[in-house]
């Protein structure tokens, strides 16, 4: 594709897998936990991404992964509204 550079097309690619993340969360909480306030989704769904963006910025500064990973607030805020 002409016009557009790698850091969009990566961009996109990161936030595709982003939402294939944590997606099945939204929708097997309600199911098989049996949690239907939509709120308690959000919050559960809001602490489980925090969670991993947490675990990244601590690996990442400690070096216990081999791929530079950053800590980013659209990848928190993504995943908890698909989720």
């Amino acid at each position: 594709m002409r016009g557009f550079s790698w850091f969009f097309w990566n961009s996109v690619k990161l936030s595709a897998l982003n939402v294939l993340l944590l997606l099945p969360l939204g929708i097997y909480l309600p199911v098989i936990f049996n949690v239907k306030d939509g709120k308690k989704v959000l919050i559960i769904t809001f602490l489980a991404s925090l969670n991993i963006e947490i675990y990244q910025a601590v690996f990442s500064f400690f070096g216990l992964v081999f791929i530079v990973r950053t800590t980013n607030v659209d990848d928190l805020i993504l995943n908890t509204l698909v989720g």
